[in-house]
């Protein structure tokens, strides 16, 4: 396995950190989605906690990979984002993240599932569209040489950002 083209877990790209988790899912807060915009980051739009955003959750020396499944205010702050003369009161939004698969970070190995869960604490970042991309070829790859013909088979396209993913055809 080839190791990773880009570092997933970079401090410009936090968006939060995990505050419950458990089989399937981690809750995490969220402090800037209820800002009524995302931010741009060398080309990237990072939506800051958008539904449908990929995450990367650290871990002792893995990444956990996942996807923004529901965002929400606490009920007591539901109010929060409504726009009154001009000021915007502080809110706590929190979302739950659907847990997809974990890297190893200093091998690049990526596990057919949750290898090791995220701790509570721990720094949730939006993944980038290269991390996207690597890790939809890295799953399909079985073995550690390099293919010798890749079809592109597809433009998945997350909010704002497009990511091409190449297969190789098996034998």
């Amino acid at each position: 396995m080839t190791g990773l083209p880009v570092y997933p877990l970079e401090s410009s790209r936090a968006i939060g950190s995990i505050i419950e988790v458990g089989p399937t899912s981690a809750k995490a807060n969220l402090p800037f989605a209820a800002d009524t915009t995302g931010r741009w980051h060398h080309g990237d739009r990072l939506g800051l906690g958008e539904v449908g955003e990929f995450v990367v959750i650290e871990g002792t020396g893995v990444a956990v990979f996942g996807r923004l499944i529901n965002v929400r205010l606490p009920e007591r702050e539901r109010l929060t984002v409504e726009a009154g003369l001009g000021r915007r009161q502080e809110s706590h939004p929190v979302g739950t993240i659907q847990l997809l698969t974990t890297v190893t970070l200093d091998t690049g190995a990526v596990a057919g599932g949750i290898a090791h869960y995220p701790r509570l604490g721990g720094a949730v970042y939006t993944a980038s569209p290269e991390f996207i991309g690597w890790l939809a070829e890295a799953a399909q790859r079985l073995d550690d040489a390099a293919p010798s013909v890749t079809l592109r088979v597809a433009k998945f396209r997350a909010p704002d950002m497009g990511v091409r993913i190449y297969a190789t055809p098996g034998a």
